[in-house]
This record gives C-alpha cells, sequence and structure tokens, in this order.
C-alpha cells in the first residue's frame, strides 16, 4: 500500500545545544521557529494476520522540503546574517534530499525477520539513450550561436552531454550510455 501524504509541521519548540572546546570555551546554540513542508511517500508493506498488520514501513520525500528555522549561536540569531541564511538552507537540503529524497529511503521493520536492506533499491543495469534527431534549436549565445545538450538524469545523478553540430540548429544524432540507475 502507497501513501503519498503533503504534510505540514511547525513548531515553537527551543532545541538548545551547548559545544565546550578547549580553544573557544563553551559556545551555546539553539534551533527556535522550525517549520517542515513536504511531500512525503510511506509505504506499507509485508502484511501479516496479526497486530501490527504491517510488517515494515517505507518511508521517503518525493521533493525537496521547504525547511525554515532560526539558528542562534550566543544569542544572536544567524540566520540574519546576509547569505548565511542560504548557504544553511543549502547545507540542510543537501543533507535531507540525499538521506530521503526518493528512491533513497528509510525503512523500519515492524515485526521480526524482516531485513531493512532487502527494501532498499537496487541498482538494476545501464540506460542506453539514442538521440535521434533534434531541430531547430533556438539560438541562445550573443553570437546567435545554439549550445545544444542533453540532461539525462535518473535517481538523482544528472549528466549533461554535449551534442555534436552538424549545423548550429540541427545537431547530429548519437548515443549515449548512462550507467548505475
Amino acid at each position: 500500500m502507497v501513501l503519498d501524504i503533503d504534510f505540514k509541521w511547525a513548531s515553537d519548540a527551543d532545541i538548545g545545544v551547548i559545544v565546550k572546546t578547549k580553544p573557544v570555551g563553551t559556545i551555546r546554540a539553539s534551533l527556535h521557529d522550525f517549520q517542515v513542508f513536504a511531500r512525503a511517500r510511506l509505504i506499507l508493506t509485508y502484511f501479516v494476520k496479526e497486530l501490527p498488520v504491517v510488517g515494515a514501513v517505507i518511508a521517503s520525500l518525493l521533493e525537496s522540503p521547504e525547511i525554515d528555522f532560526d539558528l542562534r549561536v550566543q544569542g544572536s540569531n544567524i540566520t540574519d546574517a546576509v547569505g548565511l541564511e542560504n548557504i544553511i538552507q543549502l547545507v540542510i537540503a543537501k543533507i535531507v534530499d540525499d538521506m530521503l529524497l526518493w528512491p533513497a529511503r528509510v525503512v523500519t521493520p515492524l515485526i521480526p525477520g524482516i531485513d531493512p536492506e532487502n527494501l532498499q533499491p537496487k541498482v538494476l543495469g545501464v540506460l542506453y539513450v539514442n538521440v535521434v534527431a533534434v531541430k531547430e534549436i533556438l539560438s541562445t549565445d550573443v553570437v546567435g550561436d545554439a549550445d545544444p545538450y542533453v540532461q539525462l538524469g535518473v535517481n538523482r545523478q544528472v549528466t549533461f552531454y554535449p551534442l555534436l553540430q552538424e549545423q548550429l540548429q540541427n545537431p547530429l544524432a548519437q548515443s549515449f550510455t548512462f550507467a548505475s540507475i
């Protein structure tokens, strides 16, 4: 059973951390006004006749979540610093995406005998792509040339392939190998 769920979670919790280091001393940091907006996928699998009825739950995010918070260090809100908030948001988004963005998943067995590794995605093979034709590409350069390319993406692995050009707006057909899918 697959459940796709949109959820919003907001908290006014104040989560504090104290870090003690020799060169700097004690550093106090806290997280305030934490909010998450996301679309999650829950897969209920291995149905059984007794409670809990479901043998395992697989959780994943279908798109990058929107995460917002205030981060204070030594009492100052560092997310108010120009540019720093974007850097922190990008780092957190990358970590969350790598851990939870579909097809990555968290597997939680609910009954004994279920191996979480067996419910993780597996590399199945190699994708071969053959570009048959590309016609009438718009000129995007200042000098009126086009720089055509193919963008392939599988499991968040994205690769750009420039196309060989017969004429600027009509590139030659060609093939690509996209491994590890």
